[in-house]
């Protein structure tokens, strides 16, 4: 199973944001953090059913708040099918310096090189990604998924649903 590394497409996201839709978080890492939390369980539950995911995420006081947000929405979620392994399993948010946490540094490194790879694909179909790219994706298992406007769409859509099942069982 390949592991999604999620871009997201920062113009549309935007765009979004100061449209009628549920995204508030100024930050659009945030909202792929999400991604990264379910795909992190689901990695996690092949290997320990019961295992549990503990995140370290950059120290960036403008936007910690939108992390912790996400997390407890995710913890509090209506769609139990989907998040009812979150609360249970997601132990653990805090932040730290990359000085003190090499994979914080690893991670900034994948962010900009996968960024650059989809910059540069995008003005030349023909662009293969970089040494150091492959490095990083340990040979493309972990690859690089762009959220552009129809994802961004449907996740807004379907939080806008949710919202409402939410507020009508109220």
């Amino acid at each position: 199973m390949k592991q999604r590394h999620p871009i997201v497409d920062a113009v549309t996201y935007q765009t979004l944001r100061s449209a009628s839709s549920p995204i508030t978080e100024q930050d659009p890492n945030v909202f792929a953090f999400h991604q990264v939390i379910m795909d992190g369980l689901a990695k996690i539950k092949r290997v320990q059913p019961l295992g549990t995911l503990s995140i370290i995420v950059d120290d960036d006081p403008e936007y910690a708040w939108g992390y912790y947000d996400l997390a407890k929405g995710l913890r509090n979620h209506p769609s139990k099918e989907v998040f009812s392994c979150v609360p249970e399993r997601l132990h653990g948010l805090c932040f730290g310096d990359d000085k003190a946490y090499p994979g914080l540094q690893a991670a900034d490194m994948l962010a900009w090189t996968s960024r650059r790879y989809v910059i540069d694909k995008k003005h030349d179909e023909d662009h293969l990604p970089s040494e150091l790219l492959r490095l990083l994706t340990f040979g493309g298992l972990h690859q690089p998924v762009v959220y552009k406007e129809n994802v961004l769409r449907e996740v807004s859509e379907g939080t806008i649903a949710a919202l409402k099942d939410e507020t009508s069982e109220a």
